[in-house]
């Protein structure tokens, strides 16, 4: 059975905002979302902060924040912005999509961002006007990027295929997409920073024969890399779906949707990693139907990495609009690490002060 989506359309979006809020509201709080890992002693929480419209909230300060760990409080050791210098709500500049653009009065050379853009290409004539849409989309996407922002650009397709490298040159990043679907090997890199052609050998990329294998040794292949990673995934689904009926022969909808959604070890690993190496996972997903049982698996790994899933067949723009908001920065929340047993520990980060939507990772792992 195919991959799987959220319902679709703007009640799914009016909705997806409505969690936003309802989980900040129980206490009238913000809504971060959060990765995390741990260094020594310390725990870095990589939290972004948004409005009820997904726009970041800049400006906060360490007493605006409040950690707890396994539903203790922390104390924070510090707090900082990382991403592009932001203007305070009431004067901030946007463009015309409403994505906030770097205040060049206080910050000219705001700092630059690594964002991975993974195309999944699987099954391509069932998705292929999803595919199309959103590849118009990221075209759009690319444009407003910083001159100190990289992009990396990958196709999964019966194997990982890098499209383009790391490169901050917008020629380079647009060839790139009006290629997508041409099997060739990315042209040399001159860009300094990271290269995945250094470390995603071809063989790592020939050996990812499923998307949870492509998430995996694209996990493995940024732990050494600077910074949080912001990977824009935009695929159908995660997963296997698994009907409770060994057959099933019945025009009854609900009894054929009787199933659960499996995960393997490789999504497990994947995820981990990806959590490890500070990447947070935005699922856009491009399926045109609504509903659908494998985007449980998006929803999953976007959620746990701290990004969020968002479906675009009804309003591809506003789809990727949301996202290129959400990536604009982040708070590094940084705090000693108390005294537990070792395991999962369960985290919570909220903002004290102003509703807005908290999305974050629930937990950190010693």
């Amino acid at each position: 059975m195919n991959r799987l989506s959220l319902s679709s359309g703007l009640p799914w979006l009016l909705a997806f905002l409505m969690i936003f809020v309802s989980r900040a509201g129980a206490d009238g709080q913000r809504v971060p979302t959060v990765t995390e890992s741990v260094s020594v002693d310390l725990v870095e929480v990589e939290a972004h902060v948004l409005d009820r419209w997904g726009k970041p909230i800049p400006g906060l300060q360490k007493e605006d924040f409040r950690v707890q760990v396994d539903g203790e409080p922390v104390a924070i050791d510090s707090t900082s912005w990382k991403g592009v210098a932001l203007s305070p709500p009431a004067n901030g500049a946007a463009n015309e999509d409403g994505v906030p653009v770097p205040n060049k009065a206080t910050d000219p050379s705001a700092p630059g961002r690594l964002v991975i853009l993974l195309f999944d290409w699987e099954i391509a004539g069932q998705k292929q006007a999803g595919f199309v849409r959103m590849v118009r989309q990221a075209t759009s996407f690319i444009e407003n990027l910083s001159p100190s922002d990289r992009v990396a650009i990958l196709r999964f397709a019966a194997r990982l295929w890098l499209v383009q490298d790391f490169t901050s040159r917008k020629d380079l990043l647009r060839s790139a997409l009006s290629r997508l679907l041409l099997n060739s090997e990315p042209a040399p890199n001159e860009d300094p920073g990271p290269r995945l052609t250094e470390t995603l050998s071809p063989s790592m990329r020939s050996s990812a024969t499923s998307l949870e294998k492509a998430l995996l040794r694209l996990a493995e292949s940024v732990q050494t890399f600077p910074a949080a990673k912001s990977l824009l995934l935009f695929g159908w689904g995660l997963g296997r779906w698994r009907p409770v009926w060994d057959s099933i022969n019945t025009d009854d909808e609900s009894a054929a949707a009787a199933g659960y959604l499996h995960f393997s070890r490789t999504f497990s690993e994947a995820k981990r990693l990806l959590q490890a190496s500070h990447t947070t996972v935005f699922s856009l997903d491009i399926s045109d139907s609504g509903y659908h049982p494998l985007q449980g698996g998006l929803e999953k790994i976007s959620f746990e990495t701290g990004g969020f899933y968002v479906p675009t067949s009804s309003f591809p723009e506003l789809a990727m609009t949301m996202v290129a908001r959400a990536i604009t920065g982040y708070y590094e929340i940084v705090f000693h690490k108390p005294q537990r047993r070792k395991g999962s520990h369960e985290i919570r980060v909220t903002v004290l002060g102003v509703k807005a939507a908290v999305l974050h990772r629930s937990f950190y792992e010693d």
